[in-house]
């Protein structure tokens, strides 16, 4: 309760378990954090937990509090994309146009694999003929731009 982060909470969980005492103990760190409103860790003990649906949930509280970090949007959709890729998408997606809009070839390589991963995620889904409208719209969009057009046919998207 003192220093809550994520790797007290690993040892915690360690040590509780080790007491099989950790299902008793669990509810009671979750309540405390809610009671707390410290979302941002909440989240990622989900993602440490697997519980992929309750890290989506958490988000836009962690969003609405001031110890918000930019980037945890994105990390709960990489540690879920692959049970959770429709939450996903849409996050990989900013995160490649917010790369593509730093206009220099290192960020479109970025905004390349972005994508790359995008198209696998629409490819589970059977979602085909979307990945292709909307790389179709981003070249569209951004015909304009002959390094990232370059590095889009490097990643094949």
């Amino acid at each position: 309760q003192e220093h809550p982060n994520i790797q007290n909470y690993g040892e915690l969980k360690t040590i509780a378990q080790t007491l099989n005492q950790w299902d008793k103990l669990r509810p009671q760190v979750i309540l405390d954090l809610q009671a707390n409103e410290n979302y941002e860790l909440l989240t990622h003990i989900y993602l440490h937990d697997e519980e992929w649906a309750l890290a989506w949930e958490t988000l836009p509280k962690a969003e609405a509090t001031n110890t918000y970090r930019r980037l945890l949007d994105f990390t709960v959709a990489q540690a879920s994309h692959h049970v959770m890729p429709e939450q996903a998408i849409p996050v990989y997606i900013k995160h490649a146009r917010k790369a593509i809009a730093n206009r220099n070839r290192d960020q479109y390589a970025v905004a390349a694999t972005l994508l790359a991963t995008v198209q696998k995620m629409y490819d589970q889904l059977g979602e085909i003929e979307t990945w292709e409208t909307l790389i179709a719209d981003i070249r569209t969009e951004f015909k304009n731009l002959p390094a990232l057009k370059d590095e889009l046919n490097k990643a094949r998207l």
